[in-house]
């Protein structure tokens, strides 16, 4: 029986549909720091105290539209805008057309194959290079399988620009669907200059979500429950059979 039970388990595996990003399917990410600094893409440079940040980004169709919220001591900002979307390439562009560069707030590739990422960047390219995959725990979400990844720029616009070397930062992406649930400080974003932000001191994670990231993985929590799990299966097989006995004794008078 046991192993007949395997081989059905094996077979539905191989037919599990990993999920996509869907049509209204929104992502919120959240930061907390104490010094906040933000580079405008005209090269002013605000500091917030105390800052919160909450980004989101939400695709509608063939637009993805993106906002970010900052509470702090010594103010708040509420910046909005939409982007155009190419869902073949995740190329970003203006409403009037013009190219910024492939979004990395999710990849398309396959990142269980993949090892490394060429693609347009904000003004040249990015390498995107695979560290290591392993399931972790997330706060809202399970146990995900999480690729680690460092993102670094080629540009020497940027830097000529605006002081940003391309060195690379580390990100974490969810492996099923591609989408980043976790980035490093000054991460560097095309979707960010629809808000007119090249980049920013603070890292983000993923904290809400209506999209579907794929199965958990619940090998890893009866693993580190193995204790609890051990010790309750005790308990019941022990009360079984002293309940049993108490009813042989029972009927046996």
């Amino acid at each position: 029986m046991l192993k007949y039970f395997m081989i059905i388990l094996l077979i539905s595996a191989s037919f599990i549909l990993y999920p996509e990003i869907k049509e209204e399917d929104y992502f919120i990410y959240y930061s907390k720091v104490n010094n906040l600094r933000i580079l405008f893409y005209n090269k002013t440079v605000l500091n917030f105290v105390q800052a919160e940040i909450y980004f989101k980004w939400l695709i509608k169709n063939e637009s993805i539209k993106v906002e970010m919220k900052i509470n702090s001591n010594n103010g708040s900002v509420l910046l909005s805008n939409e982007l155009n979307i190419n869902r073949n390439n995740n190329m970003l562009s203006f409403k009037n057309g013009s190219r910024i560069g492939v979004t990395l707030l999710f990849l398309k590739q396959n990142l269980k194959e993949v090892r490394s990422i060429v693609g347009v960047g904000l003004y040249d390219q990015f390498t995107v290079n695979v560290l290591s995959s392993q399931t972790k725990k997330l706060d809202k979400f399970g146990y995900q399988k999480i690729t680690t990844v460092t993102v670094s720029s080629s540009s020497v616009l940027l830097y000529e620009l605006f002081g940003i070397s391309g060195y690379p930062r580390i990100c974490e992406y969810d492996e099923d669907t591609g989408i980043l649930i976790y980035a490093d400080s000054y991460f560097i974003e095309p979707a960010f200059l629809a808000l007119e932000i090249i980049s920013f001191s603070a890292d983000l994670k993923l904290v809400e979500t209506n999209s579907n990231l794929g199965p958990s993985d619940d090998f890893y929590f009866f693993i580190e429950n193995f204790q609890l799990i051990f010790a309750l299966l005790i308990i019941i097989l022990a009360s079984f059979f002293i309940i049993r006995k108490i009813i042989k004794k029972k009927f046996s008078s």
